[in-house]
């Protein structure tokens, strides 16, 4: 706290020498003088230090100018070749009965499955978020003699097992959490986005639950899923994965 703007170097060699994880709350909330310290007024001098960027915060996050800048920054950061993870947060400080409307759409970061510790599977990446049904990725190669290898999130496809088209599998479980969020029958739309822009597009029947995509492995360095839908009568973005990255052939 006793940090000024450019010092933020100093305070995460302290944080990192604990052991600890370090990231970005809700960087484009708004600031002083109505809420001192919520907007982000650091200088990053180097974004491996930082682990994650909280890109959605509040209640139906994503239709929040301020949480779209903040997703916006941190596919800024994707592209200049930094591996940092996207999570949400509630940002509910007083537990106040009537206080959030429990019907209000929150977002909830999902961690592997298997990971005992929150934070390592944060720090590599191997997170999803949703306010609505569990959306996942993989990426998978067919046609060669590495057939059968597959990369979640936060992982990293080999130069050597690109060989020119990849099947990126998406899965939405439509169970999880099931009883604290409702979606209208409809047809969804999931996006699979690129340092490039959208690479593909898939119309999504309501309660499909996978789908393979042939994709395009030259010139990607990294790729992820976003579930577009209605949701509280408003079309926007419900889930969206963490990065699968690719390896460069002159890594």
């Amino acid at each position: 706290r006793m940090l000024g703007p450019n010092d933020l170097a100093q305070g995460l060699r302290e944080v990192k020498a604990l052991g600890a994880i370090a990231g970005l709350a809700h960087p484009f909330r708004v600031g002083s003088p109505m809420c001192t310290g919520c907007y982000w007024e650091y200088s990053i001098d180097d974004w491996n230090a930082i682990d994650f960027i909280e890109v959605w915060s509040g209640t139906l996050p994503s239709v929040h100018s301020s949480n779209q800048r903040a997703f916006a920054l941190w596919t800024e950061v994707l592209n200049q070749g930094y591996r940092v993870t996207a999570t949400c947060g509630r940002d509910w400080h007083v537990s106040v009965p009537g206080a959030v409307d429990p019907e209000e759409p929150v977002s909830v970061s999902y961690v592997a499955d298997g990971r005992s510790d929150p934070a390592a599977a944060i720090a590599a990446g191997e997170v999803t978020v949703t306010m609505g049904p569990l959306l996942m990725l993989t990426v998978g190669c067919s046609g060669t003699e590495e057939e059968g290898f597959v990369i979640g999130i936060g992982g990293t496809v080999p130069s050597s097992l690109q060989s020119g088209v990849v099947e990126a599998c998406i899965r939405l479980d439509f169970e999880r959490r099931r009883t604290v969020w409702s979606l209208p029958e409809q047809t969804l739309e999931v996006r699979l986005f690129a340092n490039d822009g959208i690479v593909a597009t898939v119309s999504w029947s309501y309660r499909e639950t996978s789908a393979s995509v042939p994709i395009q492995a030259a010139g990607l360095k990294w790729l992820r899923a976003e579930l577009y839908g209605t949701l509280k009568g408003c079309r926007t973005m419900i889930a969206f994965t963490n990065a699968i990255y690719f390896e460069s052939e002159s890594n």
